[in-house]
């Protein structure tokens, strides 16, 4: 639950709501007495300590999972949100509402489970049980052609110089390519097609 100590007095916050024995993870405060509250299976909730005004955002509403471990504000005022399947950010629209961008192993998180999250201007600091992820919003996506490694060539299962291809017999016609793409993000993730030129 949500307990708010004020003037020597523990109040108890959010009776009366579903939320009211709901475990909290974390709790940022947005300013306006407003606070946002990562829980462990509910999403997201924003309270109004002032008026007890709750609005929730869920994975209904595009968050990347409703098991929130950790939260934070940017400095831009934005919520960045550590969750079990990975990162999502969060932007209020002008109108209501919110922006909601997830990140994931397509864009280069090597563990979908994140614990702790520090979010600066530039960086994003996620803690998990294999160390510290250092996360650069900027450039979420691939923005160049990926290096590719020629690693071997074989005919019929046997291995070949890559210029001994040029002239191959009808009986030569089990052609197999070895290769490696080098892009950080989207491990495994990436189908790969080829085409032999000249070929139909």
């Amino acid at each position: 639950g949500l307990r708010l100590f004020r003037h020597g007095v523990l109040e108890g916050l959010l009776q009366g709501t579903p939320y009211a024995q709901e475990r909290i993870n974390d709790i940022e405060y947005l300013g306006r007495s407003t606070l946002a509250l990562a829980t462990i299976g509910k999403g997201l909730l924003f309270y109004d300590i002032s008026t007890g005004k709750l609005e929730k955002v869920t994975r209904k509403d595009g968050l990347i999972s409703d098991v929130i471990n950790d939260a934070a504000l940017a400095p831009d005022g934005t919520l960045w949100l550590a969750g079990n399947k990975g990162l999502s950010h969060l932007s209020k629209r002008a109108k209501g509402g919110y922006d909601i961008h997830n990140y994931t192993s397509y864009a280069g998180l090597p563990v979908s489970d994140l614990k702790n999250i520090i979010a600066d201007s530039q960086t994003i600091y996620l803690g998990t049980h294999n160390g510290l992820i250092l996360f650069d919003p900027r450039s979420p996506t691939i923005d160049r052609d990926p290096e590719i490694l020629l690693r071997a060539v074989y005919v019929n299962d046997k291995k070949v110089l890559p210029e001994e291809l040029t002239r191959l017999s009808f009986r030569e016609n089990n052609l197999r390519i070895s290769y490696l793409s080098i892009i950080p993000k989207m491990i495994g993730q990436v189908l790969y097609r080829y085409q032999l030129q000249g070929s139909k």
